[in-house]
Parts: structure tokens; C-alpha cells; sequence
């Protein structure tokens, strides 16, 4: 499989971006990590909010900040409110071991699909 590095923004489109990463992690991520957590996010929408930081070369308050001025991006997602910028470093830790793997992979679909 072909990789890309994720150095570099494939695409302007931040819907097309943040909705492929949404899916990829739907598929590739499980629906919580844990049975006992709060499940107010789902891994794949925080996964989602880890890919726009990244295209948007920011850091996770900067992220709370853009969703606050574009609530669009929350309704692409289905979230309800905006986590809180710790919730996204957690979450960046937690799965920072295959973030790389997950980017590349959703970068691969999405140009494969024509999308970026």
C-alpha cells in the first residue's frame, strides 16, 4: 500500500479532509475505548478533530477555538458539543502510535476515491 507523508496537506478542502478521517476512523477504531468511559466522543470523531489540527497546523486549544467559529464542523461529525482541548490530548496519546498509520490511510482512500 502506498504511503503518503503527512508533512503535507493534500487537500482545501477541510469538509473532505475532516469526513474521510471521520470514516477511515470508524472503520479502523473501535466505537469507545472503554465500556466504562463517559461516550461522549467517539474515537473516530476525535480521530476526525486530531486530522483538522493537523491540516490546520495548530495546536489542540487552537482547535477548540476554529470549532467554535465554524460549528459546521461539528454537525459533519455528529457531535453535540466541543470537547475540551485535554479530551483531544488524551485522545492524541492514546493513540499516537498509529496516528501516522490512520493519516496515511486516510489520505490513500481519499485520493484513491477521487475526494482530495
Amino acid at each position: 500500500m502506498p504511503t503518503i507523508s503527512s508533512s503535507r496537506s493534500y487537500s482545501k478542502s477541510l469538509k473532505a479532509t475532516v469526513l474521510e478521517a471521520f470514516h477511515t476512523g470508524k472503520a479502523a477504531l473501535p466505537n469507545y475505548f472503554h465500556s466504562k468511559s463517559r461516550h461522549d466522543f467517539t474515537p473516530a470523531q476525535l480521530f476526525a478533530l486530531l486530522v483538522l489540527r493537523a491540516q490546520l497546523k495548530t495546536d489542540f486549544r487552537g482547535v477548540v477555538c476554529f470549532l467554535k467559529d465554524f460549528p459546521d464542523v461539528l454537525r459533519w461529525l455528529d457531535l453535540s458539543r466541543i470537547p475540551h482541548y485535554s479530551t483531544l490530548c488524551r485522545t492524541a496519546q492514546r493513540i499516537g502510535k498509529y496516528f501516522a498509520a490512520l493519516l496515511d490511510a486516510t489520505l490513500v482512500q481519499a485520493c484513491t476515491r477521487g475526494r482530495l
